[in-house]
């Protein structure tokens, strides 16, 4: 079941933040605009900076550039891959994106993935807890 996932991608902070993309094939991260998430206006990107794709049927994330660097859920990662959990936050740059997995069979409007997506749109900074218990990944909060 997990080869037939997509990934969305929230923007939460940075140049980008509110929108989001949703994608079945590798998604390259930078400044240069052949990428599927360009930011040009960021000048700590480099052209090429992030990839997020699929290795060994995993999402994961890969840090393009040994000089330039890449946190997933706060940890610096390397030139390997890192898988990201759905729920997981990615930073490079000035920018950050929440990453959500989605079955494409599945309606979009109604799905976890899209209700973390439509919650992150309009205060990415507070609902983050609350898009991370959807995803499954944080316990509830108790009042």
């Amino acid at each position: 079941m997990a080869n037939s996932y997509a990934v969305v991608i929230i923007a939460i902070e940075g140049d980008a933040v509110g929108r989001s993309w949703r994608f079945q094939m590798p998604v390259p991260i930078g400044r240069d605009p052949e990428n599927r998430i360009s930011l040009p206006e960021d000048p700590l990107l480099d052209g090429l900076h992030t990839l997020i794709g699929k290795h060994n049927d995993r999402w994961s994330c890969v840090n393009v550039n040994p000089l330039a660097s890449t946190y997933v859920d706060g940890i610096k990662i390397s030139d390997r891959f890192t898988v990201i959990p759905s729920g997981s936050v990615v930073r490079c740059g000035r920018q950050a994106f929440c990453v959500v997995y989605w079955e494409p069979g599945e309606e979009w409007v109604g799905s976890k993935a899209h209700r973390i997506a439509e919650a992150l749109t309009y205060d990415p900074r507070s609902v983050l807890a609350t898009a991370r218990q959807i995803a499954g990944l944080d316990p509830p909060q108790n009042p």
